[in-house]
């Protein structure tokens, strides 16, 4: 009997020769040895190009969320320094002399606009936690991202969600109240105004960066789902 048993012996070959007979090509593998605690690596294949999505998919991820840092903190830092102080000079015909007022608006002024700052700094926050995970995991497993059938893959997806829907709520409600005074006698703290509108716009991008992240996860378990 030939090493290996009657297994691995020229009589049972496997199916070679009826597949040689049918004209099919061989694709059969062998089974392994005994004795071996787990199966080789040809047994554990993972589907054909997954590892180039996971790659992939990591890359995205991670450029997803230096974008969010950067939107977030360019938001809250403008809207944190937006202040403007008007000098206003009047002439008295009664008492014949001329008096100064000043007057003074900043963001804590309008609640729109404390909310931007506050949610710009707590997605801010969010992002450079992920950003820092997801350095751990490249550095632990070797890939940006853990897989999509973990417990915080779905967080992280609820999170993103939640954060999206809260983002586009308060830049909606800063746009609206910025709006409000241009139109409502403000027009001449003009620098005020161009600062909220900018951060209101920062925080518009910051959203559309985040609800892409968050329509990474759906798109991955499909693609798991397709490959499985």
């Amino acid at each position: 009997m030939a090493t290996g048993g009657a297994w691995q012996s020229e009589t049972f070959d496997n199916g070679r020769d009826f597949q040689k007979a049918r004209g099919e090509p061989h694709y059969a593998k062998q089974a392994p040895p005994m004795g071996f605690d787990t199966p080789p690596a040809m047994y554990n294949e993972s589907p054909v190009g997954m590892s180039k999505d996971s790659s992939a998919f990591g890359v995205i991820a991670l450029s997803l969320r230096v974008l969010q840092i950067v939107f977030t903190l360019i938001a809250f830092s403008v809207m944190a320094a937006n202040k403007q102080t008007i000098y206003s000079s009047y002439y008295s015909y009664y008492y014949d002399d001329s008096y100064y007022t000043t007057s003074t608006i900043k963001f804590s002024s309008v609640r729109s606009f404390v909310g931007v700052l506050a949610l710009n700094c707590i997605v801010c926050f969010y992002a450079i936690v992920q950003l820092v995970q997801s350095f751990v995991n490249m550095s632990s497993k070797g890939s940006f991202i853990s897989s999509a059938t973990t417990g915080f893959a779905m967080l992280t997806f609820l999170f993103d969600t939640i954060l999206a829907y809260a983002l586009v709520a308060v830049a909606a409600a800063g746009a609206d109240s910025a709006a409000l005074l241009v139109d409502g006698g403000y027009s001449s703290y003009d620098k005020f105004n161009q600062r909220a509108q900018a951060s209101v716009a920062m925080t518009f991008f910051a959203f559309i960066l985040l609800a892409v992240s968050a329509a990474l996860y759906p798109v991955r378990l499909l693609r798991l789902a397709k490959a499985s």
